[in-house]
């Protein structure tokens, strides 16, 4: 069994990892989308999950630890998730699937802050839960900001779709 505190790093490693991958991914959403509203909100989340990688990647040095730099979990996850939103037809589909993909990173980070804090709390180690507390709390703000863009981009998609058909 795990050593109380090789699990508290491994949290925190998994977050690290988890940060890093979804700034990768955020970078692609920015670089390929044509909606300017969109562009503007995929570069505020790349913005967040570069700081969340560097807050907890000096949490996890504090502590002792190292970032392994070697998960793949969260490479691994996206490419499930681009199985499951099946290739987009054009700019307004692909849009739409990064939007809900983002929104999915946001909930799936909710809930491994969630899990830090929580096992953080039960070590006995408040820093690390209110930084996983903190951190939790601007997932769920990125998320509250994309949920509307989806719909929005969604509705868009069908507008572009009649507006082809009349012409």
């Amino acid at each position: 069994m795990e050593d109380p505190r090789d699990r508290l790093l491994r949290y925190l490693d998994d977050a690290h990892a988890a940060e890093v991958g979804s700034s990768e991914t955020l970078q692609s959403y920015v670089d390929e989308t044509k909606n300017d509203l969109a562009k503007k909100e995929f570069e505020t989340h790349l913005m967040l999950a570069k700081d969340h990688a560097n807050r907890v990647e000096r949490r996890l040095r504090e502590l002792g630890g190292q970032p392994s730099g070697s998960k793949r979990f969260f490479g691994g996850l996206m490419g499930k998730l681009s199985d499951i939103m099946h290739a987009a037809h054009d700019d307004y589909d692909k849009t739409t699937q990064d939007l809900i993909k983002t929104y999915a990173i946001d909930h799936m980070a909710v809930g491994m802050y969630a899990a830090l804090a929580a096992y953080s709390h039960s070590y006995g180690d408040q820093d690390t839960a209110g930084l996983a507390e903190q951190i939790m709390s601007e997932e769920k703000e990125g998320a509250d900001r994309i949920r509307p863009m989806i719909a929005t981009c969604a509705a868009d998609t069908f507008t572009a779709t009649m507006q082809k058909k009349v012409a």
